[in-house]
């Protein structure tokens, strides 16, 4: 009986533990959607895409990318989007 106990003790700090974390995380995070069709514009030092360009400076270079049509809604959080073929990158973005 002491076991079940200090079992559940344990199984109810891993839950709040969770709850706190969770909590933590969504506390800076935004519900953002899209729809298909709609522009977008990246943030091109999140994606790498400026590897190319080191040692220019980074106050020189690109604040955002685009903008890129969404050509398809992936799930709420990933989607397709029209990309140039110069990027060399899936077009598949995660939010």
């Amino acid at each position: 009986e002491q076991f079940i106990a200090l079992r559940r003790q344990a199984k109810d700090a891993l839950t709040l533990a969770q709850t706190y974390q969770r909590e933590h995380y969504n506390r800076g995070r935004l519900d953002v959607e899209f729809e298909e069709d709609e522009l977008v514009v990246l943030n091109p030092h999140r994606l790498d895409l400026l590897r190319k360009l080191k040692g220019k400076g980074k106050k020189l270079l690109l604040k955002y990318d685009g903008p890129f049509e969404i050509l398809q809604k992936i799930s709420p959080l990933a989607y397709r989007l029209r990309m140039p073929a110069s990027y060399g990158m899936n077009p598949v973005i995660n939010i």
